[in-house]
């Protein structure tokens, strides 16, 4: 998959950060008047996702012809020496034949998650999901696109979780963590209000926006970073995960001051999935190797819905 460039800067040298959170200077300097015009603005968001394949395509997808396709009858070659019922011939310690024991394929268990698990965020989760693979675990999902918002997130995203609900209907419990912000802070308050509806319906975690390293623009500066964090971690009815000081306290490494590397990601995963699991903010015990973390977490969460 090829990298994609936002806000003017490529993936360039890796830049490392261990720092204390910056203050927060008040909230309207944050965010000038924007003089752009519509057609510069257009130009922009070509820019920033013609290199991602496919993050806009809905779950919604017609997959009624490939299940057609798998459910085709067997020949008759394939169909003879079959029954109801598969038999199995057990061999004794001396290798002698034992009567063959019939199992019946109802009786087999059946494996049936209670609880489904889905991302939804902007190219900071899409890269994580292809360094972390966030959708290999069967109940996790990845809602996530690069270069998106707020509005993103009401035409498309949200649309996105029904229809794997809908698709996952042996699920019965959903958790939605959600990963928005860093390319449209000024619409903090229309995030609270939607996130506000949604929490009533999910059971929602909010990840903080995590920290930049030498991007002075309003766009993705810190001051405002924080100023959006302190708005989002007071909403009523969900949780707020702070993997902001996490990795600020424990260093972090961007490809361009906005990206993380595959460690960092690591990181970040961990922290969130260690917070899921414990079931409040929490973060991993130190000197813990992420990855190691994460994949175990993963299975956790999996195995906890047997």
């Amino acid at each position: 998959m090829m990298a994609v460039v936002l806000g003017g800067a490529g993936f360039g040298a890796i830049s490392h950060a261990k720092a204390e959170p910056a203050e927060n200077s008040g909230w309207v300097a944050c965010f000038p008047e924007d003089t752009k015009t519509e057609q510069e603005e257009e130009s922009e968001k070509v820019e920033e996702t013609t290199e991602y394949e496919n993050c806009t395509e809905t779950e919604s997808e017609d997959v009624s012809g490939a299940e057609e396709e798998s459910e085709e009858p067997e020949s008759e070659e394939m169909q003879s020496g079959k029954s109801e019922e598969e038999q199995q011939t057990m061999v004794s310690s001396d290798g002698t034949l034992e009567p063959e024991v019939t199992v019946s394929r109802e009786e087999k268990p059946k494996y049936k998650y209670e609880t489904g698990y889905i991302f939804m965020g902007d190219s900071r989760i899409y890269l994580m999901n292809e360094d972390c693979s966030i959708e290999g675990t069967e109940n996790f999902f990845a809602v996530c696109c690069p270069g998106i918002g707020y509005d993103w997130m009401i035409e498309t995203g949200l649309p996105q979780i029904k229809n794997i609900q809908n698709r996952h209907s042996e699920i019965k419990e959903w958790v939605v963590v959600s990963a928005l912000g860093i390319n449209d802070m000024q619409n903090v308050n229309k995030y609270i209000a939607s996130y506000k509806k949604l929490a009533k319906s999910v059971e929602l975690w909010l990840v903080s926006i995590n920290p930049t390293i030498g991007r002075t623009e309003a766009t993705y500066n810190n001051t405002c970073i924080n100023a959006f964090n302190n708005k989002i971690r007071r909403i009523s009815g969900i949780t707020y995960i702070n993997s902001h000081d996490y990795i600020l306290k424990k260093g972090f490494d961007t490809k361009d001051g906005l990206h993380y590397t595959e460690a960092s990601n690591w990181d970040i995963y961990s922290y969130i999935l260690n917070s899921l699991l414990v079931g409040r903010d929490c973060a991993p015990a130190p000197d813990t190797d992420a990855k190691e973390l994460a994949q175990l977490l993963e299975d956790t969460l999996s195995l906890a819905n047997y």
